[in-house]
């Protein structure tokens, strides 16, 4: 019985290590079908379902994510007791977020960004208040934010350029493969530094 409960523990182990991984490849292949044809940005009912399964898409792949970095285990758990809400949150952060990027606004949609970092992982783990809760972790550790946000600002920066780069030499869908992919790597950096982070600080 010992052996059977070790072999267990360790494929659940095993399982949880390669969620991530698999997340990211999936998200990365869904958005690569999903620019399949080049469609063009226009309000067509082909490309806003393309555009709303994309979002869908990352949401899923973001929550999977963050339920990974709140619960080490099992992310059942965790996704059934707080997914609702942390798409609730993350949704309503991401609208605010392009409100404020258009034009007029600009600067305060990145603000915004900046300011958040603890709140979808506050959500997924259950606070009814995840914008207090995101607050309260940077009151509690400002120093561990101040430089999270620094260095993480600068490896988007990063990222974003080379991404730019490669479009002149990578397109279509292996463009999209491959971007979907790192950006969510990237994604998953930060989250799981940030999620540490909040730990410390609640």
């Amino acid at each position: 019985v010992g052996h059977r409960s070790l072999r267990r523990g360790s494929s659940v182990t095993a399982r949880g290590r390669l969620l991530v991984p698999a997340v990211l490849v999936v998200n990365a292949a869904v958005q690569a079908l999903l620019v399949i044809g080049d469609p063009t940005p226009a309000l067509t009912p082909v490309f806003v379902l393309g555009a709303l399964a994309s979002g869908l898409a990352w949401l899923v792949a973001y929550a999977l994510i963050v339920a990974r970095v709140v619960a080490p285990g099992s992310v059942r758990p965790t996704l059934r007791e707080s997914g609702a809400r942390f798409a609730l949150w993350t949704v309503g952060l991401a609208v605010a977020v392009l409100v404020l990027l258009m034009p007029l606004a600009g600067v305060l949609g990145l603000l915004l960004m900046a300011a958040t970092p603890y709140l979808p992982i506050a959500a997924m783990s259950g606070e009814a208040n995840a914008l207090m809760a995101n607050l309260r972790a940077i009151r509690r550790a400002p120093w561990a934010f101040a430089w999270r946000l620094v260095a993480f600002a600068l490896l988007i920066g990063a990222v974003l350029l080379a991404v730019a780069l490669t479009a002149f030499f990578v397109t279509g869908v292996l463009a999209a493969f491959v971007n979907s992919l790192v950006l969510g790597a990237v994604g998953w950096v930060i989250t799981r530094s940030f999620g540490h982070e909040y730990r410390v600080a609640t």
